[in-house]
């Protein structure tokens, strides 16, 4: 029983890296496309002008909590990316 507790407990350390992980593997220039074959699909999107931001919510095992991630499209292109409030609007 003990053996299995901590073989779910290493799995779901696992997989909380893997979530976060996948940021990551976002770099700017990147399109919409790429990074929903990257990210997966957003929980959410909305967009003004020539502005679309998708947003994620992905979990943190190393703080043991979710965590809001947005990538700002420009132009259908990555313009910035990161953590909610993680940086200014320009």
């Amino acid at each position: 029983m003990r053996s299995l507790i901590i073989i779910m407990a290493i799995l779901l350390v696992l997989t909380g890296c893997a979530t976060t992980a996948k940021m990551n593997k976002v770099s700017i220039g990147m399109t919409k496309s790429e990074v929903i074959d990257t990210m997966g699909k957003p929980d959410s999107s909305a967009g003004i002008g020539r502005e679309e931001t998708l947003r994620y919510t992905l979990y943190n095992a190393s703080i043991d909590m979710y965590q809001e991630y947005w990538v700002v499209l420009r132009n259908g292109k990555v313009y910035k990316y990161g953590r909610a409030g993680d940086y200014n609007n320009d």
